[in-house]
């Protein structure tokens, strides 16, 4: 089981007397069920981890299973006085007591912990790829859109010799080609 989530099962499953393998079994009698759509409804709230991570180490559910545990604690949270009043009183304890111990891991870095999650790392990597990607093209652009502003410049320029002319013509031109082969490898 995950360190994250760990210490949640091990007080929602304590908090209703039961071990934390009753908690993760597959059974769906009511006295069990509850404390476990809690001890996800807490999981889903104070971890990073993905829905489908936390239903693997809390029995094997599937993530519709956790979505589905999120909605009823919330409904029940919403509907029920008597649930919402027992749900409140563990969770305050739940708040001086584990919430401490879990904020150290939900606190920290992930990468210091070695605890990265793969598909948030790629979601960070994507959106500094695009900050980057912007950049480039408008420099890109604003690059091009001054050479040619200066290869006109110079073509319009009658007291030029025709040879200096020329050279610096191709060199921009030459120019502008490195920009665009430079942009195509970086996007």
């Amino acid at each position: 089981m995950d360190v994250r989530i760990k210490p949640i099962v091990n007080f929602v499953a304590e908090w209703f007397e039961l071990t934390p393998r009753q908690l993760a079994s597959k059974t769906r009698k009511r006295e069990i069920l509850e404390p476990r759509q809690m001890a996800i409804w807490l999981a889903v709230k104070y971890t990073r981890m993905s829905k489908v991570a936390i239903g693997a180490n809390i029995g094997g559910k599937d993530h519709a299973t956790v979505l589905h545990s999120v909605r009823v604690v919330d409904n029940l949270l919403d509907t029920d006085k008597f649930y919402s009043r027992s749900f409140n009183e563990m969770y305050g304890e739940f708040k001086k007591k584990v919430l401490p111990q879990i904020s150290t891991y939900v606190a920290k870095d992930d990468y210091s912990l070695g605890l990265f999650n793969a598909k948030t790392l790629q979601q960070k990597t994507d959106v500094i790829k695009r900050e980057y990607e912007k950049r480039l093209v408008g420099i890109y652009m604003h690059s091009v859109k001054m050479l040619k502003n200066l290869q006109k410049d110079i073509s319009e320029d009658n007291v030029m010799e025709g040879f200096r002319k020329t050279k610096i013509t191709k060199e921009l031109q030459k120019s502008i080609v490195k920009l665009r082969d430079y942009k195509m490898l970086q996007l």
